[in-house]
């Protein structure tokens, strides 16, 4: 399903949970470097609308699945230049090592993932005000944002501390 507004009013309306990944693409195509870092790119309509829709947020702590392929840059700059926030709705075009063609220009995911353990945790849910026009304060999104971004980095700090070796374990 398109993660759109009216899709996630619409699942939470008919009585079911929503998996929603904020970070999307600059989550998913950072570099390794920074693959033990939560980054949800500041994104923070899902608060928003978790506090219109009257919802708890459960936050959802992954870790490892960035060792399933060696990101060596994220690409802004040829992003830019080849005018992807146009055309693919992305500001990013990574710059890969991987199998079976090296070093790449990844568009299209056309690789095949490196094994590695992928760890999650969820965690304690964050209950919002039930003023729904604490929706639009944006001091309270802000705080609430800040301290999912605290409790989900540290769970990947301590999930990461039990990897044994960079890549597969």
């Amino acid at each position: 399903m398109s993660p759109s507004k009216e899709n996630i009013v619409r699942h939470l309306d008919g009585g079911h949970d929503v998996l929603l990944f904020p970070g999307g693409e600059e989550d998913a195509l950072r570099a390794w470097k920074r693959r033990d870092e939560v980054v949800l790119a500041g994104r923070k309509g899902f608060i928003r609308l978790a506090i219109k829709q009257q919802v708890p947020i459960l936050p959802v702590a992954t870790q490892g699945g960035h060792d399933c392929e060696f990101i060596l840059s994220e690409g802004r700059g040829i992003a830019k230049a080849l005018n992807f926030p146009k055309y693919l709705r992305s500001n990013m075009a990574p710059i890969t090592l991987s199998w079976p063609f090296g070093l790449m220009l990844e568009v299209l995911p056309l690789h095949l993932p490196f094994p590695a353990k992928i760890r999650t945790e969820i965690l304690e849910p964050i209950h919002l005000d039930k003023d729904p026009e604490k929706a639009n304060d944006n001091d309270y999104v802000q705080r609430v944002y800040d301290e999912m971004i605290e409790r989900m980095q540290a769970s990947v700090d301590t999930l990461a501390a039990k990897r044994r070796f960079p890549v597969f374990a």
